[in-house]
C-alpha cells in the first residue's frame, strides 16, 4: 500500500515526510525543539538581570538559613547539657571505684573468669608441684 504524500507525526513526536511513497525526511522531536529555540529572539537587556539573584541576596539567604540552624543546635546542646548535669549529680546504683585504704567498703570490678577457671588453677598447682 502506498504511503500518502505529506508529513506524518508519530505518537512519540517524530515526524516523517513522504513523497511518492518514499521517506524523504525523519525529524525527531528534539531537533524541532532546538530549531524553535534558535528562532527565539534574544531576551532584552535587564530581563536576565532581574531573573538572576545577586551575590549579596544569595549570601544573605545562606546566612539566614545557617543562623536558624545554629540557633536550633545551640538549643539542643543546652538541653543535653542540662540532662548531663542532672545525670552526673545523681548517685550511681552501684559504686565502681576500686577499693583503697580511704574507701575500703567500695566494691571493685570483678575480673572476667572463664568457665574452666577451676581447671586452669588445678593445672597451675600441678605444674608448680612438679617443678619443686
Amino acid at each position: 500500500m502506498d504511503a500518502p504524500n505529506g508529513t506524518h507525526e508519530l505518537e512519540n513526536g517524530t515526524k516523517i515526510v513522504t513523497e511518492d511513497s518514499v521517506v524523504t525526511e525523519i525529524a525527531e522531536k528534539e531537533a524541532e525543539v532546538k530549531e524553535e529555540m534558535a528562532e527565539v529572539e534574544e531576551m532584552p537587556e535587564g530581563v536576565v538581570d532581574e531573573m538572576t539573584p545577586s551575590i549579596e541576596e544569595v549570601v544573605a539567604a545562606v546566612v539566614e538559613g545557617v543562623t536558624a540552624e545554629m540557633a536550633k543546635m545551640k538549643e539542643q546542646m543546652a538541653e543535653f547539657e542540662k540532662k548531663m548535669e542532672k545525670m552526673s549529680a545523681a548517685p550511681a546504683a552501684k559504686k565502681t571505684l576500686p577499693a583503697t585504704k580511704e574507701n575500703e567498703k567500695v566494691e571493685a570490678f570483678n575480673a572476667y573468669k572463664p568457665l574452666n577457671a577451676d581447671k586452669i588453677e588445678m593445672m597451675k598447682a600441678v605444674l608448680k608441684n612438679k617443678r619443686k
